[in-house]
């Protein structure tokens, strides 16, 4: 039993360090503000490098009371362009930011309590940051509230609502969504099972490029797991998702690849060539 627990807490605090790395900081962008000159002023000095020239538009701005200027002067002190790197003050201009509603703000600040960093990481903030992020309807934090419930990091492991948040990110076309709905369909995690409707998001999420839902709609098309087999299609994929670094795959397509005909191999490589990522 403790072997048990030990190997479970392992994988937990491994998928928290990752999360970081999933969740991400949204960058400086630009958006809407009350003084758009002054704020599209620093931008275009932020856009040329000119990041004292940034600072010298945003700060006032900031100061005054301005979201997104504020927001934008946290990721220059978090990145250090311009100013020192300085985590603290980062996060106290994007503390006010979030405190007057701005979700890009509130979704930094999760991203922050949620990396494996002993100073900050604390679940519970992240969730409620996250919270107000995903009513905000920010899709990517949505998307991570959801995986907060799903492994019980800051609130109690709920899957129905773990689904409920994929499928909210997922119909709005954020791709990691799209595979996770897609598992909870395979598993009946939270829903109904279903590999009619795993098939259909993975394959959703396939279309816009991502290399996990490439593989896993590969191995469907193979056996007709849910939709209807398509070797060709299934060789498509796999090729794909091979050549973004996904493994464990060769073997499949080498199977694959030998009950075809030099005609569909020839297809499944144009398939391959011609493929380009679609929002889906």
């Amino acid at each position: 039993m403790q072997d048990s627990r030990r190997r479970n807490g392992l994988r937990t605090a491994t998928w928290s360090v990752s999360l970081g790395l999933v969740l991400g900081l949204i960058p400086v962008i630009a958006g809407q503000t009350a003084m758009a000159g002054d704020f599209q002023a620093g931008m275009a000095a932020y856009q040329r490098g000119d990041f004292a020239g940034a600072i010298g538009e945003w700060q006032p701005l900031a100061e005054s009371g301005d979201a997104e200027a504020q927001f934008n002067l946290g990721n220059l002190y978090f990145s250090g362009k311009g100013f020192a790197i300085d985590r603290k003050t980062a996060i106290s201009w994007w503390e006010r930011a979030a405190e007057a509603g701005l979700a890009k703000a509130q979704h930094n600040l999760a991203s922050i309590y949620i990396s494996a960093n002993g100073e900050t990481q604390d679940y519970a903030k992240a969730v409620a940051w996250l919270t107000r992020a995903a009513e905000g309807g920010l899709h990517r934090s949505q998307y991570t509230l959801g995986k907060m419930y799903e492994y019980g990091l800051g609130v109690g492991r709920d899957f129905e609502r773990m689904a409920e948040l994929y499928r909210l990110a997922a119909e709005a076309g954020f791709h990691r969504a799209q595979y996770n709905l897609g598992k909870a369909y395979r598993d009946g995690h939270g829903v109904d099972q279903d590999i009619e409707q795993a098939a259909a998001w993975f394959l959703r999420s396939a279309r816009q490029g991502y290399a996990k839902a490439q593989s896993h709609i590969a191995r469907r098309l193979a056996k007709g797991e849910g939709i209807a087999p398509d070797p060709i299609e299934a060789y498509k994929w796999y090729s794909l998702a091979i050549a973004q670094g996904e493994t464990g795959l060769a073997d499949s397509l080498a199977a694959l690849r030998a009950s075809l005909s030099p005609e569909d191999i020839a297809e499944a490589e144009r398939r391959v060539a011609a493929f380009q990522s679609v929002a889906e």
